[in-house]
């Protein structure tokens, strides 16, 4: 039975006149109510005890003080005395229900308005109190305050980035509203245990008390509980989280809140300790954690997709541009093989032009048609692919492919409206061997692939365009323009290396001649046959082009004088084999580079040296005449 300190001294003066026996039980009751009293006047939360009329007959300081009343001051009274009606309503229903089913309220959220006008949120836990005979007699209730750390839990909600202070505040609904409780003398002994302290490690309060506390607290965090102790002795509060062995030695993982116990002469006895049991919410911190990392790998992820759109918009030799997206995509599917395949138009397979973790044998041989293979039906399906076991996967059965470490496959085809440009294919993810690519890891091979064929039909068109604005359309030879960006290099290069270079000026003899007598046709086969002859004579060094109309040039580097006279004679000896409507001769003007020629200079010197063959032929051929 519980007692008001208002009856202590009137039941003390009655019992006097009493047997000593039973004045020394008093007595002991006295300090039993006295030490309850000092217990829970050290929770934090607000605790209190009702009679079955709903008034208040025991509370501690914390209750008390959220009133703004000394705890004389709240016995006897009841929830209308301190809160508005409506409130009260709810409050006294609450109680009611409890003394009636005789079950426990446990955990209730509400929102409360105190006797000063502020609001606050609470989370209150109320119990039937019964008597000796097992009746209801009141409840017992305890009640917290919330309204921080629901701010608290909202804002780390929104932002995820609070700390593990906020993180345990998130998750203290999962814990038992009411602590665990425990008494300990300096020497680290139990001197008492409530049944949640001990029931939540499977033990009884008998089975504790007596009993040191560092067999129940592992000892990789010993270190951490004795810390927080030695902050206790010093401050007069500590707490730490720690796993704690149960009875049957499994884990759990609980939060201690220790206060200083002094006695009445302020020296230390011990300390009282409250603890609840954080495991469901240790293992939901985890689970936050592991998701707020997946998130950030998934966001680089993402990241890199779109650094890789901006470094394919800069590339556009083809070559360079597949070599850069294998780089990429090994890199951020975490892979460490993959091939880029692009598919020929003209014998219908795909071929690999880029790749990285393949055996060149593999490169070489490998030319897939479409449906065969998991590239061939990705190419034919034009659907991409995931699969997690090729070896068990139906749609792409293979077994013992030992040369792979991973039997997980991606394949997406690259295709831009209604064509098919090619494959990538990635495997062997090394973020953990033997790893299966994710859903997620398919999609961004999708998003690369859909940047990657726009990239590749930008560099073919640029490849073309380069190749009309540097070609010429009839012979397919190199035009003027091609001709004078590379005859200033070698000019450059002759200057810088002091090698020789000679110009070679070729034209065809009474061309027009020969035009009009045959025909367009006949005349534009007799150029075309220029490119062809004119290739056979030149070293791959040497750069042939169509001047105009029916003059070529060819630049010699590294030739001198006599080596270009003897190129010279091949040319025209060939041409004059040629099978022609009738005999055909060239003339040739040669010009090799001096010290400070320019090339205005040098071309106009080779014109020169064309024009005195032309009139030595004419010359020659009119002796012959005669």
């Amino acid at each position: 039975m519980l007692y008001t300190n208002s009856d202590s001294s009137r039941v003390a003066h009655s019992l006097a006149k009493k047997s000593f026996p039973k004045r020394a039980r008093f007595s002991n009751k006295l300090q039993e109510k006295q030490l309850f009293q000092e217990l829970i006047d050290n929770i934090p939360d607000a605790v209190y005890f009702k009679d079955e009329d709903g008034r208040l007959v025991l509370v501690n300081k914390a209750h008390a003080n959220g009133l703004n009343l000394e705890p004389e001051g709240v016995t006897g009274k009841t929830d209308y005395d301190f809160f508005p009606k409506e409130q009260a309503d709810f409050m006294v229903a609450d109680d009611k229900k409890v003394m009636e089913t005789g079950i426990p309220l446990v955990d209730k959220v509400e929102r409360t308005t105190r006797p000063d006008g502020s609001r606050h949120v609470v989370s209150t836990t109320k119990l039937p109190r019964k008597d000796s005979k097992g009746h209801i007699v009141g409840i017992m209730g305890i009640t917290r305050d919330i309204t921080q750390r629901t701010r608290q839990d909202e804002q780390y909600v929104r932002k995820q980035k609070r700390t593990e202070e906020e993180l345990r505040e998130l998750n203290m609904a999962l814990t038992y509203a009411m602590p665990g409780i425990s008494r300990l003398d300096t020497n680290g002994n139990y001197t008492y245990v409530n049944e949640i302290y001990a029931r939540t490690m499977g033990y009884t309060p008998e089975e504790l008390v007596g009993s040191s506390w560092q067999p129940i607290i592992h000892l990789d965090d010993q270190k951490d509980a004795e810390e927080a102790y030695q902050e206790m002795v010093m401050k007069g509060n500590g707490e730490f989280e720690a796993r704690a062995i149960c009875k049957d030695n499994s884990e759990i993982y609980k939060h201690v809140f220790m206060v200083k116990r002094m006695d009445e002469q302020g020296n230390f006895i011990g300390h009282h300790c409250f603890m609840r049991d954080i495991t469901q919410r240790k293992k939901e911190q985890k689970h936050l954690q592991n998701m707020a990392h997946a998130l950030v790998r998934e966001k680089n992820k993402l990241e890199e997709v779109l650094a890789i759109e901006e470094g394919l918009n800069r590339i556009l030799n083809l070559d360079k541009l597949i070599d850069f997206v294998v780089d990429k995509v090994t890199k951020i599917l975490e892979a460490n093989r993959c091939s880029f395949m692009l598919f020929d138009e003209q014998i219908q397979e795909l071929v690999i032009r880029g790749y990285r973790g393949l055996p060149e044998n593999i490169v070489q041989k490998s030319r897939i048609k479409k449906g065969d293979s998991l590239a061939g039906i990705v190419a034919e399906t034009r659907k991409a692919v995931l699969v997690s076991n090729i070896e068990t996967d139906r749609r792409f059965l293979k077994k013992n492919r030992s040369s792979y470490t991973s039997k997980s496959f991606l394949s997406v085809p690259i295709v831009l409206g209604d064509r098919l440009i090619g494959v990538i294919n990635v495997t062997n993810k090394q973020s953990i061997p033997g790893d299966i690519f994710s859903d997620l890891d398919l999609k961004i091979l999708c998003m690369i692939s859909r940047h990657v064929a726009i990239a590749v039909e930008n560099a073919s068109l640029y490849r073309r365009l380069n190749y009309l604005t540097i070609t010429d359309p009839l012979t397919h030879m190199h035009n003027y323009r091609y001709f004078s960006t590379n005859l200033d290099c070698e000019l450059k290069r002759r200057k810088r290396y002091s090698k020789s270079l000679c110009l070679m000026m070729v034209d065809i003899d009474d061309f027009k001649t020969y035009n009009d007598s045959f025909g367009h046709p006949e005349g534009d086969a007799l150029l075309k046959k220029m490119n062809t002859l004119l290739n056979r004579h030149v070293r791959e060094v040497d750069i042939a082009c169509r001047y105009a109309g029916d003059e070529f040039v060819v630049i010699l580097p590294e030739t001198n004088m006599s080596e270009a006279k003897i190129i010279a004679e091949r040319i025209k000896k060939s041409f004059r084999a040629l099978d022609l409507k009738r005999p055909m001769s060239v003339s040739i003007g040669i010009a090799e580079c001096k010290e400070k020629m320019d090339r205005h200079d040098l071309v106009l010197k080779a014109d020169m040296a064309l024009y005195q063959a032309k009139k030595e032929r004419r010359a020659d051929l009119l002796a012959r005449s005669h």
